[in-house]
C-alpha cells in the first residue's frame, strides 16, 4: 500500500523513542512526587516545554502507528495491508501509547477541584 510505511525508512525512531523513554523515566519520579507543589513558572519552564515536546512526539508515533509495516513471524513476511495494521496496533500498543500520552503534569490544571486540594496540602 502507498500510504505505508517501511520502518527501515526511519532509522532514527529506535534512539528518539529511547530517549524520549529515558527522559520519562528520570523527571515522571520527580514530578509526581512534586506534582501537587509545581506550577507552570519562569523556573519551571523548561520542564512544562520539554513534557509537551515529548507528548508531541508521542502523538506523532502514534499516528505512525497507523501507518507502520509491521513483521508478522508466524508468516515471516513484513506485512503492509493498512486495515490489518491498523486492526494489530489497536488491539496491541495503542492502548498503552495512549495512556503514556496523558499529560498527568496538567491535571491539577485541568482539574480546578483537585489543584485547590494540593494547594491546602503543606506536607
Amino acid at each position: 500500500s502507498p500510504r505505508v510505511l517501511d520502518p527501515k525508512q526511519l532509522p532514527l525512531r529506535p534512539a528518539v523513542m529511547a530517549l524520549l523513554l529515558a527522559y520519562t523515566a528520570l523527571i515522571v519520579p520527580f514530578e509526581i512526587a512534586e506534582l501537587p507543589k509545581m506550577s507552570v513558572t519562569a523556573a519551571n519552564w523548561p520542564v512544562f516545554f520539554l513534557n509537551r515536546l515529548a507528548d508531541l512526539i508521542l502523538l506523532a508515533d502514534i499516528v505512525l502507528g497507523f501507518f507502520l509495516a509491521v513483521f508478522d513471524s508466524r508468516r515471516n513476511v513484513w506485512v503492509t495491508n493498512q486495515s490489518f495494521i491498523i486492526r494489530r496496533y489497536l488491539r496491541g500498543w495503542f492502548l498503552i501509547d495512549l495512556v503514556a500520552l496523558m499529560p498527568y503534569d496538567l491535571l491539577p490544571y485541568l482539574m480546578p477541584h483537585a489543584r485547590v486540594e494540593a494547594e491546602g496540602d503543606t506536607n
